[in-house]
């Protein structure tokens, strides 16, 4: 079936509108920021949900699943950017400064790590193979894993200084990842959602 792209972008941004101002993720923004963002949030839908495909399969384009803040799907990885803004946002820097190394990483913690460490790889072998789904599934994955990690810890409030400066440090690297390669797959990341 052939689609005309222009009517596929504004179906997808017009659907951005709906499930944002569902979410009550448009509270508090002036018109040019939420237009912005359902452009931002509906465009990466459909890039995401393209490249996320290996290039030498079919794929059948689904709007309602591209759109969708859970999943795999661009929005998902654009919400997790933005909820790690959010953190940093309301941390206080001054911690950082005070970091003293004798804390233990939990599992959690060295899988992020780990996951964090094979970026670089997963790079080259994407622009190696010339197959940007390596990229934008690897961007999931590190979203996903993050997501788990923000439900299961508590990044802001602990016991112990160190906790909260390491996984903040984690977190801020976790977005400066996905940024990177969601920017190398032309999908822009919302600073709030």
């Amino acid at each position: 079936t052939v689609v005309d792209a222009d009517d596929l972008m504004s179906n997808l941004v017009n659907n951005a509108k709906k499930i944002s101002q569902d979410l009550g993720k448009t509270k508090g923004k002036g018109q040019n920021e939420i237009d912005s963002l359902y452009e931002m949030v509906g465009l990466g839908a459909l890039k995401y949900f393209i490249l996320k495909v290996d290039p030498h399969k079919n794929m059948l384009f689904n709007t309602e699943e591209s759109i969708d803040f859970n999943g795999n799907t661009g929005p998902f990885i654009q919400y997790t950017f933005a909820r790690i803004q959010s953190l940093l946002r309301n941390c206080d820097y001054q911690l950082l400064l005070d970091f003293q190394d004798d804390y233990k990483l939990n599992s959690f913690e060295k899988n992020l790590i780990k996951i964090m460490c094979q970026f670089p790889n997963i790079l080259s072998d994407s622009a190696k193979q010339l197959n940007p789904s390596l990229l934008a599934n690897y961007s999931y994955e590190l979203s996903k894993e993050f997501n788990q990690f923000y439900q299961s810890y508590s990044i802001l409030n602990n016991k112990s200084k160190n906790i909260t400066i390491l996984r903040l440090v984690i977190s801020k690297k976790i977005s400066e990842i996905i940024k990177s390669s969601m920017s190398l797959l032309g999908i822009l990341m919302p600073d709030k959602m």
